[in-house]
């Protein structure tokens, strides 16, 4: 508790007045501006990844994020596979 005193409604609050900016933007101009952002947050970059999709596995090292939010791994063989939806695994 260190003294802190913040109640879910505050909370709540201060993340939805923050994810409205954010989805504002997305909005406006798409994942583009907001791809930097991510990819300083995010550990993915260049780490080895599963992907499902559907009945079929697919497994790589991140390459690159594209502008439209897609997934590019570069698979065992070298070859560059853009994922737009999977599971994450």
């Amino acid at each position: 508790q260190h003294g802190l005193s913040l109640t879910r409604e505050t909370l709540l609050a201060g993340f939805l007045n923050h994810f409205e900016r954010l989805w504002s933007d997305f909005e406006y101009a798409g994942f583009s501006p907001l791809k930097a952002r991510y990819l300083e947050a995010s550990q993915l970059a260049g780490s080895m990844v599963r992907v499902h999709q559907g009945n079929d596995l697919v497994e790589g090292r991140v390459h690159v994020l594209t502008d439209m939010g897609a997934l590019v791994i570069t698979t065992a063989d070298g070859a560059h596979t853009t994922l737009y939806s999977g599971d994450l695994v």
